[in-house]
């Protein structure tokens, strides 16, 4: 395994990023959080609009928290706001929608076949909302196949990535208000991850 994706490394200069800019980060978490209660609500009013809303913003506002996290690992000035970057211009939405669409469907349906192949696909397919915030080039196809190739032969740091989480997972969640530090912590580590694939391909 390359030496520089060593989780212990990738968690220590996720820790450094975020350093002075926790309460940031929570900040973008939290105000996450509280617009997906909000949808769920509005089940009262009406189950579809309820489902409907959820479907068309949520998956958008998570790939929000992914960007806002890119711009933490890169050491640039992160604000709540940035959580909306993906709503700026009707191509990202679409392709950022798209994208979630298309993840949640391959990794399921591998998921379904065997828990080894979802994981695997996972992985894989990681670094797509990381190359749709880069690369604006892209279509949705071609950064989920970029994704795979930069993937290729990494997919197992990244579940040791995943699993050295998971002590800190079960905290956050038995603390519930723990999770709003956690998510700042992994998804930064997942930035820190991709940065760092994308500067060993460089080389």
């Amino acid at each position: 395994m390359i030496r520089s994706l060593k989780s212990c490394e990738i968690r220590r200069a996720a820790r450094s990023s975020l350093a002075g800019r926790w309460n940031t980060c929570a900040g973008i978490v939290l105000l996450f959080a509280l617009l997906s209660a909000a949808c769920c609500r509005l089940h009262v009013i009406s189950a579809h609009l309820c489902y409907g809303i959820c479907a068309l913003c949520l998956p958008v506002l998570s790939a929000g928290c992914q960007w806002a996290f890119l711009k933490v690992s890169c050491r640039r000035i992160v604000r709540v706001g940035d959580l909306f970057s993906p709503f700026g211009s009707v191509r990202n939405y679409f392709r950022v929608l798209t994208a979630s669409v298309l993840f949640l469907a391959v990794v399921a349906g591998g998921a379904v076949m065997l828990l080894l192949p979802g994981i695997i696909l996972a992985s894989g397919y990681s670094m797509t909302f990381f190359l749709l915030r880069d690369r604006e080039d892209l279509s949705v196809t071609e950064a989920m196949d970029e994704s795979w190739t930069m993937m290729y032969g990494h997919k197992w740091a990244c579940f040791r990535l995943w699993m050295s989480f998971l002590g800190w997972f079960l905290l956050a969640v038995v603390s519930v208000v723990g999770i709003l530090w956690f998510v700042p912590y992994f998804c930064t580590a997942m930035a820190e991850f991709y940065n760092r694939i994308q500067r060993c391909r460089l080389v």
